[in-house]
């Protein structure tokens, strides 16, 4: 039986990862992928540290801590557990960091995902999910790793990129301008999720979780597990999704 957020007794600043797998998972490999994830974490402004393995499966869970806070941890974990909850206050950005590192687009692949990959297409993973106390993502599967694979093929057949935009375009990989359209369109339809107290959107067919912008009109309309589909504005920066206004929404 698959193991429950509810049965790992995460405190508010705590998340793990969930390693589907009859076969084990790789040390190398598994090492990779954590020490990505790692990285991915501290340009959010946290530290992750490992505070469990749970006997019997292969799940890694982790504290997000600040950098000062690791240092104390590492010193004496248990005397600096009050330290590392206020300082820590929730891990909202560092879970939102890692599944929108987990994405795939035309231009870019993280060092994450692509770890990520390997462990799916490699070495007998068949999903990886990110856990916190309220909710279960995944994060990567058969099918993000084939996508991955195939944009990574692109890169080294087309180093001017124009191949790998077209094919973007053309439906093969998520295109951030393609869920700007579908938006203005109305026609943009995914799953609400709570990230520490505040409204996310995740479209169909991408892993993005998109904060809600909480001065939209619609608002109020959203709740978390809710499946919807919204007419609004994306707002992107830096070419990727940094939140999204929703003027209608409606369930889907």
């Amino acid at each position: 039986m698959a193991t429950r957020s509810t049965d790992l007794n995460f405190r508010s600043d705590e998340l793990a990862f969930r390693f589907s797998t009859d076969r084990g998972v790789d040390v190398e490999h598994l090492a990779t992928f954590l020490q990505r994830a790692a990285t991915v974490a501290r340009r959010a402004g946290t530290e992750l540290v490992v505070v469990g393995v749970p006997e019997g499966s292969v799940i890694i869970k982790l504290r997000a801590v600040t950098n000062s806070a690791k240092k104390e941890f590492m010193k004496a974990p248990l005397a600096a557990a009050a330290a590392a909850m206020a300082v820590g206050g929730g891990i909202g950005g560092t879970v939102v960091a890692i599944v929108n590192a987990m994405v795939p687009s035309y231009n870019k692949v993280s060092p994450m995902a692509k770890a990520g990959a390997v462990l799916v297409e490699n070495h007998h993973v068949e999903k990886i999910e990110v856990i916190t106390n309220n909710q279960t993502i995944v994060v990567m599967d058969g099918t993000r790793a084939a996508q991955i694979r195939m944009l990574e093929e692109h890169r080294k057949a087309s180093r001017g990129g124009k191949a790998m935009f077209a094919d973007a375009e053309a439906g093969d990989a998520p295109s951030v301008p393609r869920m700007i359209i579908a938006a203005r369109a109305g026609v943009l339809s995914g799953e609400v999720f709570d990230v520490e107290g505040e409204l996310h959107f995740r479209p169909d067919g991408y892993r993005y979780l998109v904060p809600v912008d909480a001065d939209s009109s619609a608002y109020g309309q959203l709740g978390p597990g809710m499946r919807v589909r919204v007419r609004g504005e994306i707002v992107p920066r830096r070419g990727q999704p940094d939140r999204i206004v929703v003027d209608a929404a409606s369930p889907d």
